[in-house]
């Protein structure tokens, strides 16, 4: 019994499930704030169709040191300004926050850069998926 909260009930048929990179049929549920850039692959959950689900959510936020302590931030530096401009709206990218999931992508696809020269494309695909289309 819920005293509090939202219940939803969808009906997912399976021979309609979305086109997704892990091809489970279901839900995925992602919550960001509003000055957040959405990064679903690393920030959702994926529910499953049959099954009652309880998700609870807790905001909390993190505040860094300064270095010595660290070298983290909670400030989105240029480098993370730009792959935020390459893979979403670059009108959009100086309005948002700081990721620690997009950060991860940075570091992942700087690595691999290093290592061989190339990127994995698959993130940079985004923008083409999730921008409006313009008349």
């Amino acid at each position: 019994m819920m005293y509090e909260g939202l219940s939803i009930t969808f009906y997912i048929p399976r021979h309609l499930s979305f086109p997704s990179t892990t091809f489970e049929d279901g839900l995925a549920l992602f919550l960001h704030d509003n000055d957040e850039l959405s990064f679903m692959v690393k920030n959702s959950i994926r529910l499953r169709p049959g099954l009652a689900h309880i998700i609870t959510y807790r905001k909390s936020e993190t505040i860094f040191l300064p270095k010595p302590y660290t070298n983290c931030t909670t400030a989105v530096g240029r480098n993370l300004r730009h792959i935020y401009e390459v893979i979403f709206d670059p009108h959009l990218a100086l309005q948002v926050a700081y990721s620690e999931a997009l950060c991860y992508e940075l570091g992942k696809q700087a690595y691999i850069f290093s290592q061989c020269s190339c990127i994995l494309p698959i993130p940079f695909l985004m923008r083409n998926v999730f921008s409006p289309i313009s008349p």
